[in-house]
């Protein structure tokens, strides 16, 4: 930072003064800064895809999961109604079925735990997807360029690529997987 003064005077001899303070910064490469965050937006892009597809997996085995296990619910809650309603059941044989019934549907629990257990990684990993998903499509939205030539690009390049090794970070222990042959549109959709 250096200051410069001005005096000037005038014909009647007032006196005026001015003080300009020049701050001279570091010179920004704009054209090599906008080709980086260029890069790093496709790079945040194509992250997302693939966390997408990710979350697309997990959610079929959440949602597989759970078709199974309400089954079973339907079954066993079923099982226990049909024995009280044997149970006003004139014929004794219905009668003595009845008293049999609301355990069978008591023991369909085990086989339910067994047969489809809770799938809490899954289900915490998926949530884990979507939020990050979320998180990096803000981070892009709140940090795109405004005008041709904006003057906080460094910022802006910076806090995407913090963003998106945080997320990285975050979703180490998560195996990516490959989209196949959906289409960003598709991914997009579900």
């Amino acid at each position: 930072i250096f200051t410069i003064t001005f005096i000037g005077v005038d014909k009647f001899y007032n006196r005026d003064t001015v003080q300009v303070k020049i701050q001279v910064r570091d010179a920004l490469n704009y054209p090599f800064r906008m080709q980086e965050y260029n890069k790093v937006v496709k790079d945040v892009e194509l992250y997302t895809f693939q966390l997408k597809f990710t979350f697309k997996e997990l959610d079929k085995k959440v949602k597989s999961t759970k078709n199974t296990r309400s089954t079973f619910d339907l079954a066993s809650g079923t099982t226990a109604l049909s024995g009280a309603v044997l149970a006003t059941s004139s014929s004794e044989s219905a009668k003595n079925m009845a008293k049999v019934m609301p355990s069978v549907g008591v023991t369909l629990v085990p086989v339910k735990e067994a047969v489809s257990p809770v799938k809490t990684y899954e289900q915490n990993s998926a949530a884990l997807v979507r939020a990050s998903i979320k998180r990096l499509d803000y981070t892009i939205q709140d940090n795109a360029l405004s005008g041709e030539r904006d003057p906080d690009i460094l910022t802006k390049l910076n806090k995407i690529r913090n963003e998106l090794k945080q997320i990285q970070v975050q979703l180490i222990d998560i195996p990516m997987i490959d989209s196949g042959e959906m289409t960003k549109e598709q991914l997009d959709e579900y």
